[in-house]
C-alpha cells in the first residue's frame, strides 16, 4: 500500500505545483467527503482548502494499510496536524474518497 500511496502523493503534488485546480480535483471521487474539525466538506471545498493549505504546509506520508482489495487508508501529517484518507481503485486509478482529521 505504501508504494501506491506515495505514487499518488507524487502525482497530487505535481498537480498542486502546476496551479491547475482541475488537475488536482481529478484525484477525488465526486462523492468525496472530508470530516474536519469545523464541519464536513465535499469535494469542491476540500479541493479549495487543500490547494490553499499546500502553499504553506508540507504533508508527509506517515502510514497506510489495505482495508479491502480495492481500498487503502493512509495517514498524512506534520508536527502540527495529521489526517486519515481513504482511496479507492476506480477503473485503473486510485482516487481520494474520504478523509478526516486525526484529532481536533
Amino acid at each position: 500500500s505504501e508504494v501506491i500511496v506515495k505514487e499518488l502523493i507524487g502525482k497530487v503534488e505535481t498537480a498542486l505545483s502546476s496551479g491547475k485546480t482541475d488537475s488536482f480535483a481529478s484525484f477525488f471521487t465526486d462523492g468525496f467527503l472530508f470530516h474536519g474539525c469545523k464541519g464536513n466538506y465535499g469535494k469542491d471545498l476540500a479541493v479549495k482548502g487543500l490547494t490553499l493549505e499546500s502553499k504553506t504546509t508540507k504533508f508527509h506520508y506517515m502510514s497506510s494499510k489495505f482495508i479491502g482489495k480495492d481500498q487503502i487508508e493512509f495517514q498524512l501529517g506534520n508536527k502540527e496536524t495529521s489526517g486519515f484518507f481513504n482511496i479507492r481503485l476506480i477503473g485503473n486509478a486510485w482516487l481520494l474518497d474520504s478523509g478526516k482529521m486525526a484529532k481536533c
